[in-house]
C-alpha cells in the first residue's frame, strides 16, 4: 500500500501480481525531489533501491511505456 500525505492512495493501474506487499517506510519527499516507483513494484529498482531523485534531473513529465 502506497501513502500520500499519510492517507492510502488507490492504485487500480497496478495488477495484484506486481503488488510489493513489503515494509518501507516512511520517507519524506521534499518539495525539489522525486520518489519514482516502477509498476512491477515486487522487483522494479525505484526510489526505494536508489533513493530520491533531484527535480533536477527530469527535463520534462512524460510517461513511456515499454512492451505490448
Amino acid at each position: 500500500m502506497l501513502y500520500v500525505n499519510g492517507d492510502p492512495l488507490t492504485e487500480p493501474y497496478v495488477p495484484s501480481e506486481y503488488e510489493d506487499l513489503s515494509d518501507f517506510g516512511p520517507m519524506r519527499v521534499p518539495s525539489d525531489s522525486y520518489f519514482v516507483m516502477g509498476d512491477n513494484r515486487s522487483s522494479s529498482n525505484d526510489s526505494r533501491v536508489f533513493g530520491r531523485s533531484p527535480a533536477g534531473l527530469f527535463m520534462d513529465e512524460r510517461r513511456s511505456r515499454f512492451g505490448p
